[in-house]
């Protein structure tokens, strides 16, 4: 009478599945495991493999390996992951969450008997990154073979992603928070400013001559909501030996940045600046050192990812709070 109570039990194996037909994503998947229950409460364990993952609005493959156990209603595909194992690139990460079938939005509520053409997937997971390496994500999200950052990451995030028409990164939503340790930019010319930063918020700036870039490394960390292809950082907080940064702002996924905050120095600004010109800067010392630290500015980053601009808000330095960085009083 019921037909989705039918008790199945086996195992499969599947071969060559395109991703591609999936809006956003791309890549060949191959997949074994064992399924037992009713047609409506399968339980399935197994593997899947994608050698070459991909998101296809941006194109750089990274091979994604998973091991899950999930419940799946055979009648229409809803599945629930209890949960999924993952490893991309070099990176570990694991989710639990559903993937469920939902009206397309524009249709109607009281649709009772929907066509196929009427409904989409829901995916909401709870990602955990525990192991994380930047350029595996970087790369994933690029367009360019480069990681534009590597280093360490982990990460709690929820993911929320409506079904449409919209490529997957302008439908996604993500709420989580996030830190990344021994981290270096692939860009050169921002790597050789981390070095400035640093030796200079130390009060070492003629140690720049003789100190290789590369051997500084940064520490960031922070929550973020992403919505509609832009992450907002409410709360990001920057650091590298000698200099604490806080932003808040927004970056796009075409590039764009846009954040306000504060630079805590250790060193004092004569001594930041160093030689001849700190001398004569000494008098100024006091003006610029508040909050507990040597200098304390207000900054801003805008422009593109691949060439920021940096620079002093000089119209904040009497507006800035120093313990809420980047706010000013009203």
């Amino acid at each position: 009478a019921d037909p989705g109570e039918s008790s199945v039990s086996g195992k499969y194996h599947f071969e060559h599945a395109d991703l591609s037909t999936f809006n956003g994503i791309a890549g060949i998947l191959s997949s074994s495991g064992n399924y037992a229950g009713t047609l409506r409460q399968l339980v399935v364990d197994g593997e899947s493999k994608v050698p070459d993952f991909r998101l296809t609005g941006f194109g750089n493959p990274v091979p994604l390996h998973v091991d899950f156990h999930a419940r799946v209603d055979g009648t229409d595909g809803d599945t629930w992951l209890e949960p999924v194992d993952a490893t991309l690139g070099r990176s570990h990460f694991t989710t639990h969450g559903k993937v469920v079938r939902v009206l397309m939005p524009g249709t109607a509520p009281s649709v009772l008997s929907p066509k196929p053409e009427q409904t989409g997937r829901l995916i909401d997971l709870k990602v955990e990154i525990d192991h994380g390496n930047l350029e595996d994500f970087m790369g994933l999200v690029g367009r360019s073979s480069t990681p534009q950052l590597t280093g360490d990451l982990a990460a709690h995030a929820f993911l929320h992603l409506p079904p449409g028409g919209e490529p997957v990164q302008l439908r996604i939503k993500l709420d989580g928070d996030f830190k990344m340790a021994n981290t270096h930019f692939a860009n050169q010319k921002i790597q050789d400013r981390i070095e400035e930063l640093s030796l200079r918020g130390q009060g070492r700036p003629s140690a720049m001559k003789t100190t290789d870039a590369n051997s500084i490394s940064s520490e960031m960390e922070g929550s973020f909501h992403v919505n509609h292809g832009v992450i907002t950082l409410p709360d990001l907080r920057y650091s590298v030996p000698g200099a604490d940064i806080a932003l808040n702002g927004s970056y796009a996924l075409d590039g764009k940045l846009s954040f306000e905050g504060t630079a805590r120095m250790e060193a004092k600004v004569s001594k930041m600046v160093g030689g001849w010109k700190g001398i004569l800067l000494k008098p100024v010392d006091h003006y610029f050192s508040r909050g507990g630290s040597g200098t304390l500015v207000p900054i801003h980053v805008r422009g593109m990812r691949d060439a920021p601009e940096v620079g002093i808000d000089f119209g904040r330095m009497k507006e800035t709070s120093p313990e809420k960085p980047g706010s000013t009083k009203q």
